[in-house]
């Protein structure tokens, strides 16, 4: 009898535990206070990613990405992301759908059902210590226009070069400024009933609270923007309307500026085509192509005259600095070619088949040196060329455009996996993500220096979205 007793003790002992336990675990797909994102591990990651397979998506972080130059000691390991609310209870069935760099934190995108069409929860993520931050809807990043005229530096980080573009928050473009100042796009209706992508700016308090400022003017669509290192703005209009607008850090000067001088059913007089960070500047080429003639109003096109110009921060105007001799045969720069390294604004371009690296970090620059290979990736501090086809890095010399190799691991794929994206490329080796014919698996898979290939994980979910936390 006694035994009895203590065996139904045992029983409804391990029931309570398990209750308890079941009660201590949140479940993330219902919408209430307690659901919300606390604090999430993250802060021992090197790399973030998001594994998806059908309706299903885990987010998993990278460890000790720099130990891929020994594989006697590669500690690099996967871990799927732990989610606990404010009160430390873990959360399940929270839906990571998007990641994205935020200089000291990481903006993380949520959806409570998987069958959502929006986001139903944002935050900014501490890459120091975890802790989530939620973002009131109102102030959702969102995608903006792709804008060629102006240079975006998180639009030069990311490229798509190495990566497969499948969600459309890749075009998603946040800055950060030297006060650690977050920068992107938000979706706002007006009275009018029109709706535009406005310029936002969002700081940390010290009572960590989140101030959130509009930098854009009311019914203006910032289609493309650039943020230099204090925080002063430009922001363009989308299409063929031509406008920009620059406003000051402390948004004491704020002046519209007409990016195209023209004239109904004709070619403009003149245009600025590209605006871009320098190393102290907002520099800007323009390029003239006709004349008015005073007196009568006529107009005269003449042969395209390229002038380098600067933004004047007390005005907000643009200045003439001087006419380039540069021959850029059409091709002006753009945010795929253009690499911020070593103190230095470098444009990677081809003149008749002819690589070569035009400095463009300052008005007293644009000397051009003859290299043999297209730069497209920027490492550490270091311009390189990655060759994907053959998984080959080639270091080069911004001084003398001259070229070093570093490795070459086109061999060292044993065959029957095909890489999907390249997760991380480093001087010591490369991180990606690989499809598995025999099995039809998906692995997150590295090869090192000494060109060991090791599979780290293994699952049927492809990588779907990745950021790096040393950026």
């Amino acid at each position: 009898m006694r035994k009895s007793i203590y065996l139904l003790a045992g029983i409804l002992f391990f029931c309570l535990v398990a209750t308890s336990c079941e009660d201590d675990i949140i479940d993330g797909s219902k919408a209430d206070e307690k659901s919300r994102i606390g604090k999430m591990n993250i802060e021992d990651a090197d790399l973030l990613y998001i594994s998806k397979q059908e309706s299903d998506r885990k987010l998993y972080g990278v460890s000790d990405i720099s130990s891929l130059r020994s594989s006697s000691n590669n500690k690099s390991g996967v871990y799927e992301i732990e989610i606990y609310n404010p009160k430390g209870k873990p959360i399940k069935n929270k839906i990571p759908h998007y990641i994205k760099d935020a200089g000291e934190y990481i903006i993380a995108f949520f959806k409570n059902n998987p069958a959502s069409l929006y986001n139903d929860e944002v935050y900014f993520i501490s890459k120091k210590d975890g802790k989530a931050h939620i973002i009131p809807e109102k102030f959702f990043p969102v995608s903006g226009d792709y804008n060629e005229r102006i240079f975006n530096k998180d639009l030069y980080n990311k490229r798509f070069v190495f990566k497969n573009a499948t969600n459309s928050l890749e075009y998603l473009n946040i800055n950060v400024d030297k006060h650690n100042r977050i920068y992107y796009t938000a979706l706002e209706c007006f009275n009018d009933g029109t709706c535009a992508n406005v310029l936002y700016r969002a700081s940390f308090q010290q009572n960590n609270e989140i101030k959130f400022e509009k930098i854009s003017i009311d019914n203006e669509y910032a289609s493309g923007y650039l943020i230099d290192n204090a925080g002063n703005s430009l922001y363009g209009s989308p299409g063929d309307i031509g406008l920009m607008r620059f406003t000051s850090a402390d948004k004491k000067i704020t002046n519209q500026i007409e990016a195209d001088d023209k004239i109904q059913g004709e070619s403009p007089l003149s245009q600025i085509n590209f605006v871009w960070n320098s190393s102290d500047d907002i520099m800007a080429i323009k390029t003239i192509r006709g004349m008015r003639n005073p007196e009568d109003g006529s107009i005269s096109y003449i042969d395209d005259i390229i002038l380098l110009t600067k933004l004047d921060k007390e005005t907000g105007e643009f200045e003439e600095i001087k006419e380039l001799e540069f021959d850029f045969k059409g091709k002006l720069p753009t945010t795929t070619d253009i690499f911020y390294t070593q103190g230095k604004v470098l444009f990677s371009h081809s003149i008749y088949g002819t690589q070569a690296l035009l400095d463009i970090s300052n008005e007293n620059a644009f000397q051009s040196i003859s290299c043999p290979l297209a730069a497209n990736i920027v490492i550490g501090d270091h311009l390189y060329n990655f060759d994907r086809n053959n998984i080959r890095l080639t270091l080069i010399d911004v001084e003398t455009g001259n070229t070093t190799p570093i490795y070459d691991f086109a061999k060292s794929i044993p065959e029957g996996y095909h890489i999907t994206n390249f997760l991380e490329i480093t001087e010591e080796g490369v991180l990606f993500d690989a499809f598995r014919t025999s099995d039809k698996m998906n692995v997150v898979a590295s090869i090192d220096v000494n060109k060991e290939f090791t599979i780290l994980q293994e699952s049927y979910g492809a990588v779907e979205v990745l950021v790096s936390m040393n950026n």
